[in-house]
């Protein structure tokens, strides 16, 4: 992104410059000739530097992601970054929404192109979302099209990035400070994938990796998942299609990751090529994280939820984005000095929510009583709101940000 001008010194629309650099074929930060803008993301004061970092870290792991759309262009000639029409040819409005884009085949993005409320510090832009089931991953928050958005409201730290239904992104390992350094010259030992089921019944994806720089032939890995009929059993299987019979699968670590699911009741290897090294869960996130080693490249693995998932389940109506919200809302102090619980206890319940995820993790129980319960509870606080003189008052970036106005 070239960033210069008379709005060189707008943390706003820097921090849209690179959320959407992220999410294009080439990330850089440059200015004309000019000594004033501030390239350097850590030169930023916060909380500006912190989602500069978000999109920079993001960025480095969808690099496997990114290679393998690179290398799809090169077999059918779309490139990694191309418009809705191309999918969805006979839509209109995929014609008139020229800002949104898909990003390789499985994510939908809509660069935030309008400025922060002053007083809000909320940002609303319309949408349209092409026919099919979409995750917003900013909020985990589902979504049926062909759909408009009008003026959904999104905060400086998230990007309306939206994963197609059945979608499987190869990932890099989470971006950090020892890694990051040239992190990008050759696949990671350890791949990383996020399946974006959206309660779509199958999904697959794929990787591609080569050395980079010969023309030795590259190895692809291909996975894909099976939901049964109640969405309570998820069956995952990888398989290595190379590209030469001089290619060799070896062993391999692979962390699977399930946003959007409860926790696991159990999970099983369907092959003696498989070992299920860990299993993990983030409440904040509804996500499951499974760690497997896989022998020659083929490999399968059974995971049994909980409970069975639906549609109509609050874990896919925002709640997850709530959560950051409350947490990004307690870092810029916006929350402190709210009143007592005796002057507004739905408001303080509410406001300690964000710690519960934490409180509650292996007590299934607090945990469906948790997700069942947060949308009455965002409701409640409003309502507590408007009737209470005393908390009439909230900062209007936290009543704007948790939609209790």
């Amino acid at each position: 992104s070239s960033f210069n001008g008379p709005v060189w010194a707008d943390p706003d629309l820097f921090v849209r410059w690179v959320q959407f650099g992220a999410h294009s074929p080439i990330l850089r930060t440059h200015p004309q000739n000019d000594p004033r803008p501030i390239r350097r993301p850590w030169a930023w004061p916060l909380p500006y530097q912190d989602y500069l970092k978000a999109a920079f870290r993001r960025r480095g792991q969808l690099v496997p992601y990114l290679f393998t759309a690179f290398y799809e262009a090169t077999r059918t000639g779309l490139i990694p970054t191309h418009g809705l029409y191309y999918h969805w040819p006979t839509e209109d409005q995929a014609y008139k929404f020229n800002n949104s884009y898909m990003f390789g085949n499985s994510l939908l993005v809509h660069p935030v192109t309008a400025p922060l409320d002053n007083v809000t510090e909320i940002a609303m832009i319309d949408m349209w979302l092409p026919p099919g089931v979409w995750t917003d991953t900013a909020t985990g928050t589902l979504l049926k099209g062909p759909t408009m958005l009008t003026k959904p409201k999104y905060t400086l730290f998230e990007t309306p990035v939206f994963a197609k239904g059945g979608s499987i992104l190869p990932l890099a390992p989470p971006v950090t400070s020892a890694n990051a350094l040239g992190s990008s010259k050759a696949p990671p030992a350890v791949l990383h994938w996020e399946i974006w089921h959206a309660l779509q019944a199958d999904g697959k994806g794929y990787v591609y990796e080569d050395d980079g720089w010969s023309t030795r032939p590259g190895v692809q890995t291909d996975m894909a998942y099976h939901l049964n009929n109640d969405n309570s059993q998820m069956d995952i299987s990888t398989s290595l299609a190379t590209e030469s019979t001089g290619t060799s699968g070896g062993e391999r670590q692979h962390v699977i990751h399930v946003p959007l699911s409860y926790p696991t009741k159990s999970i099983k290897a369907c092959n003696n090529l498989t070992t299920v090294d860990n299993t993990d869960y983030t409440v904040r996130t509804f996500t499951t994280s499974i760690t497997v080693t896989i022998k020659g490249g083929t490999g399968c693995v059974s995971i049994q939820f909980e409970r069975s998932m639906n549609i109509t389940n609050p874990m896919f109506q925002g709640v997850t984005g709530m959560f950051e919200r409350l947490k990004r809302l307690k870092r810029m102090n916006v929350l402190d000095g709210q009143p007592a619980n005796h002057e507004g206890p739905k408001l303080a319940k509410l406001v300690e929510a964000d710690t519960t995820p934490a409180q509650i993790a292996g007590h299934m129980a607090n945990f469906y009583s948790l997700v069942k319960g947060f949308p009455d509870l965002l409701d409640a606080a409003k309502k507590e709101i408007l009737a209470n003189k005393k908390i009439k008052n909230l900062h209007p970036v936290a009543s704007a940000w948790l939609e209790l106005e």
